[in-house]
């Protein structure tokens, strides 16, 4: 369920996907082949191994105002090969295509993970995600609205900032006093060894 109201909803208990042996097509697909190996996925964060197989996620969004809603679907697991997002508009429906073989340059959003804009208009509609990756292939999908991202986003850079900023003074003090490192290691080399039975 998607509305105004709506901030933030992981989505991996909404999916359902299918492990690709026939090279199908988003037409194949929208037209119901191999419909029937979709299963639903029963975790937040599936995780379903290697596949040399692309991987296709459907899933549905239902818009409960009478307006078209704006929001982003985030894929969390930043080292997929390609991952494209199959959306209907009212014509064929469009398509955007992002992954770590490709620029950086060409993602809609510069960030680390994957960040696909979507507006969806009133009723319901189904979405489509073709996953292809010489790795693992997980599928942790976030559902956010444009506010709630924004804040996530600035309480990361708050975060990133204090760690660098803290790595930043350790470094500097250490390279006006070396000694000290080795000092406070040997120290806690000890007490761990100490501690052991």
């Amino acid at each position: 369920m998607l509305d105004d109201t709506v901030s933030s909803r992981e989505l991996g208990g909404c999916i359902e996907y299918m492990d690709d042996g026939d090279n199908l097509t988003v037409d194949d697909i929208r037209s119901g082949r191999g419909g029937e190996r979709f299963r639903m996925s029963s975790s937040l964060n599936p995780s379903l191994g290697y596949s040399r197989n692309p991987v296709w996620v459907r899933f549905r969004i239902s818009n409960r105002e009478n307006h078209p809603v704006s929001w982003y679907l985030e894929h969390s697991y930043p080292i997929m090969d390609r991952i494209t997002l199959y959306y209907p508009d009212r014509e064929e429906g469009g398509e955007i295509t992002m992954g770590d073989v490709l620029p950086f340059g060409q993602r809609v959003m510069p960030y680390r993970n994957f960040i696909f804009p979507v507006t969806t208009p009133p009723g319901e509609h189904t979405y489509y995600l073709k996953l292809q990756t010489r790795g693992s292939i997980v599928i942790p999908l976030t559902m956010w609205s444009p506010g709630a991202f924004s804040k996530k986003r600035e309480t990361e850079r708050t975060v990133y900032g204090l760690v660098y900023g803290f790595q930043g003074k350790v470094m500097g003090a250490l390279k006006k006093h070396p000694d000290a490192a080795l000092i406070d290691f040997g120290a806690v080399s000890k007490l761990i060894q100490a501690k052991l039975p």
